[in-house]
C-alpha cells in the first residue's frame, strides 16, 4: 500500500467520523455509535395527528400534477409544485388564487401542511419557505406514501386545480 492510498484511507474515514458527529451520531468519547433520543420536532406533523384533524390544516402537496392525477391525493389537499413555490410566493393573492386555486399561503398561518411522495422534496420545499421568512408551517415527512400505508382516505385519480386558460 503506497502513502497516498493510506492517506486517502484515512481522510476517508476522518470524514466519516467528522460527519457522524456533526450530525450527533457519535462520540467523539469512544468509537461506539451513540444513538440519541429523538425529540419530537413540532413541525412535524404524523399521519394520527393530519387524519385526526384534516379539516383544520391546509395541506400542500408539492409534487407535479401529473403525479398527483396518476397516483392519487389526500382529500381537500392543494398542489403547489416545488418547482413553482419559489415563482408562487412573488405572486399577488389574486394571481396566486387564480394559479392553485387556493388562498396564497401566508408566513403566519400555522394550518400549512407540506406533503410530496415521501418526504424529501417537503425538506427542499421547508428550507425555501424558511428562507423567505416562513416559520409556521408543518411538516409531513412521511408525505403521500404514509399516508397510503397507513390507509389515509385517497381521491383517486387526484383532481389538482388547473387554471383556467386565459
Amino acid at each position: 500500500m503506497t502513502a497516498f492510498q493510506v492517506s486517502r484511507t484515512h481522510r476517508t474515514y476522518i470524514g466519516y467520523a467528522t460527519l457522524l458527529l456533526l450530525l450527533g451520531c457519535a462520540s467523539s468519547q469512544n468509537t461506539k455509535t451513540v444513538v440519541k433520543p429523538q425529540l419530537k420536532d413540532p413541525q412535524v406533523i404524523t399521519f394520527e395527528e393530519l387524519s385526526r384533524e384534516l379539516e383544520a390544516y391546509t395541506v400542500v402537496d408539492i409534487r407535479r400534477r401529473d403525479e398527483v392525477i396518476e397516483y392519487g391525493q389526500i382529500p381537500g389537499s392543494h398542489v403547489l409544485p416545488l418547482q413553482e413555490i419559489s415563482e408562487a410566493l412573488g405572486l399577488s393573492e389574486e394571481e396566486f388564487l387564480f394559479k392553485y386555486g387556493f388562498p396564497k399561503i401566508r408566513n403566519d398561518d400555522t394550518s400549512i401542511v407540506l406533503t410530496c411522495t415521501a418526504g424529501v422534496r417537503v425538506q427542499i420545499a421547508n428550507k425555501l419557505l424558511t428562507e423567505n421568512g416562513y416559520r409556521n408551517h408543518r411538516l409531513y415527512l412521511g408525505s403521500f406514501n404514509d399516508w397510503v400505508k397507513n390507509g389515509g382516505e385517497l381521491i383517486k385519480p387526484g383532481k389538482p386545480f388547473q387554471p383556467p386558460i386565459q
